[in-house]
């Protein structure tokens, strides 16, 4: 049983020099030091000139943008965090936001356990010329059964009910702890991110894929992953996965130029990025395997538990420092997970032909690969096969007379690329494959994939380009 109160003093602007002055005495601080903060706060005014001039004098708040303002915090709220209750509880505080934490297997007792908190934080607060907000404070309740009782706290003389949510340093924390809320806001700005930034790009030809992979990487990802480590234990429901994917499959697409047809695993792939919940879990291990491991939830810690005995037990090879050796490890880890997820999807498609195992399209890194290929490789391209499909084209037959231009028809057979086509088919033959070769063999030769690449250049076909 935990109940929560989130309050907001004043703050640094209310912090009263006198008693910053006898926090410092208290820490045993030399006197002529102290005597040289007194100075530095003391015959401080602020002033206002316009049609009239305001001086007014200072005598509050800890000097803002100065080195020595966070420090003088801490010696203001020392007394504060250092109170002590004879029941369990804990004090936490971030700058001027302050968590208060009682815990009972009874709702009823730990809601007066934390009266009786809020009644000594306000009691100090009063000595040192502090009050605090009720109407930013927010009253948290989490209990594993449903319980019917009217609970409530008072602050200031207002009475505080009960929330369902609330939002503490970036991470929206629910009752159920199931973090729902959390991951829906993060996808949600995710989505308008993007909006945005195609948006804003939108009358000329697009961003390129260099630049839109740097955009997923320094703002996309750090924005939906944010503190991941507390909230990665949800990422075994279907349903999470499922709302990361959703806010993942954009940038994806837009990455790679893919048709909006294309299907979400095969445009992770193509535009070379790891799945989301993936990326949590192998954040999450990272954070187990240092020394922040304590403070993680059971239900993370859980989740990583395989992983970090594995890595644990790895043995460290010789002139490998333990961090280098410990992330090559992560990635490896990661890079397995994705490829069992895809090697067991069932919409990879053409693209799971040319790439059955992930490792096989380490050849999409580059960043200035075409943007007709990830089409091509998807199946979703501009071939009148797949176009009368999607009702974009009336009739499904190739230019030569077949009468449907499937992807295997454009690649192998189409005699109107058939002289383009040789110096492709001299590579596969001198490497000993039988023509046509299997699709899965293109990515895997080093000598044959630059061929592919510039045989699908040379013959033009996919050389429009809408932004489709």
């Amino acid at each position: 049983m935990l109940i929560l109160t989130f309050s907001i003093p004043f703050g640094f602007y209310a912090a009263w020099h006198p008693a910053i002055l006898k926090g410092l005495l208290k820490k045993g601080c030399p006197v002529p030091l102290v005597k040289l903060i007194k100075s530095f706060l003391s015959s401080r005014s602020g002033h206002l000139r316009s049609s009239i001039s305001l001086s007014i004098k200072i005598a509050l708040g800890c000097p803002q943008g100065s080195i020595l303002s966070p420090f003088l915090w801490n010696i203001l709220l020392e007394e504060l965090l250092s109170m002590q209750f004879p029941f369990s509880f804990v004090i936490i505080a971030y700058a001027d936001d302050l968590v208060l934490c009682t815990f009972d297997k009874d709702p009823s007792i730990a809601c007066r356990n934390l009266q009786l908190m809020c009644v000594a934080a306000e009691d100090w607060g009063s000595l040192v010329k502090l009050s605090f907000n009720a109407s930013k404070s927010l009253l948290m309740i989490f209990y594993a059964a449903r319980f019917t009782l009217s609970l409530s706290i008072v602050i200031g003389g207002v009475t505080i009910v009960p929330s369902d949510t609330c939002t503490y340093l970036g991470i929206i924390i629910d009752s159920k702890l199931n973090w729902h809320a959390h991951i829906e806001a993060k996808c949600a700005a995710s989505k308008k991110l993007l909006f945005f930034i195609l948006k804003c790009c939108r009358l000329t030809w697009g961003l390129s894929r260099k630049v839109l992979s740097l955009l997923y990487k320094s703002v996309f990802l750090p924005t939906i992953l944010y503190n991941c480590a507390i909230w990665a234990g949800a990422v075994g429901k279907k349903k999470v996965v499922k709302a990361l994917l959703a806010a993942q499959r954009p940038f994806a697409i837009a990455i790679a130029r893919l048709y909006k047809t294309t299907s979400t695993s095969a445009a992770l792939v193509l535009a070379n990025t790891t799945p989301l919940h993936l990326k949590a879990i192998e954040i999450s291990t990272k954070r187990a395997l240092g020394p922040s491991a304590s403070y993680l939830p059971q239900s993370v810690l859980r989740l990583v538990a395989v992983s970090v005995a594995d890595i644990s037990k790895s043995p460290l090879p010789a002139g490998v420092s333990l961090v280098s050796h410990r992330m090559r490890l992560l990635k490896a880890n990661t890079a397995s997970r994705w490829d069992l997820l895809w090697q067991h999807s069932k919409t990879a498609g053409q693209t799971g032909l040319f790439f059955p195992k992930i490792a096989y399209a380490h050849v999409l890194s580059n960043d200035a690969l075409p943007f007709c290929i990830p089409r091509v490789l998807s199946g979703h391209c501009g071939l009148n096969g797949f176009l009368s499909k999607i009702g974009v084209r009336a009739s499904s037959a190739c230019c030569c007379g077949e009468p449907i231009e499937s992807f295997d028809h454009f690649l192998f057979h189409c005699p109107l690329w058939d002289a383009l086509r040789n110096p492709l088919k001299s590579v596969i033959t001198e490497l000993n494959i039988c023509w046509p070769p299997k699709l899965a063999d293109i990515p895997r030769f080093t000598a044959v994939w630059p061929v592919f690449v510039r045989f699908i250049g040379l013959t033009n076909r996919f050389r429009t380009y809408r932004g489709k």
